[in-house]
């Protein structure tokens, strides 16, 4: 491919969506096979982010001295309200374990409306309707949740990432093979 080879047929980006979905797939079944191990892993990984996230602010927040001091001051604040989350969230591995399946299913919901809004731009092309189910598969999984709080959180936090991620997984498959045959013309 020559640097004025623009078109889209010659263009690799079909094979990033591709990969992209193939990751998403494989994540989500593997989720869906050790459910609970998914759950505490999602919980460490959001723990190390939230810590990592409160560390940063924290530093930002002292080290950079042309913010006003209410500025300075406010960015303090959250990056000790990230790092307590994620002691807490460490410390209280349960009630973490609720707390995220409780954002996770918020974030679901989001992003569920998100893609549904996103299928039905994409109406004249090619494969819309997967787009639009994703969206409304992660807004009945949402839903699922908060009807049955607390008591299903620690499997089905898995379980959820795992249908999410496939899925989209799915989709982003696709996707990929849609924009390929775009591409051929």
């Amino acid at each position: 491919m020559t640097a004025t080879d623009t078109t889209p047929a010659k263009s690799p980006s079909w094979i990033w969506l591709l990969i992209l979905g193939i990751l998403l797939t494989v994540g989500g079944l593997m989720c869906l096979f050790n459910p609970l191990a998914s759950t505490f892993t999602a919980l460490i990984l959001a723990g190390a982010t939230f810590m990592a996230a409160g560390i940063i602010q924290l530093i930002a927040a002292v080290a950079d001295k042309e913010d006003s001091t209410g500025s300075r001051i406010l960015g303090a604040l959250l990056g000790l309200v990230l790092v307590v989350f994620a002691i807490s969230l460490m410390r209280h591995p349960l009630a973490g374990i609720v707390s995220l399946t409780l954002l996770v299913a918020i974030l679901f919901l989001i992003s569920g409306l998100v893609r549904v809004i996103l299928g039905f731009q994409l109406r004249p092309t090619t494969g819309w309707v997967f787009v639009l189910i994703s969206g409304i598969i992660s807004i009945v999984l949402s839903i699922m949740v908060f009807n049955n709080m607390p008591e299903i959180a620690a499997g089905l936090l898995g379980i959820l990432l795992g249908v999410d991620l496939l899925s989209s997984g799915i989709t982003t498959l696709l996707m990929a093979f849609g924009v390929r045959s775009l591409a051929k013309g």
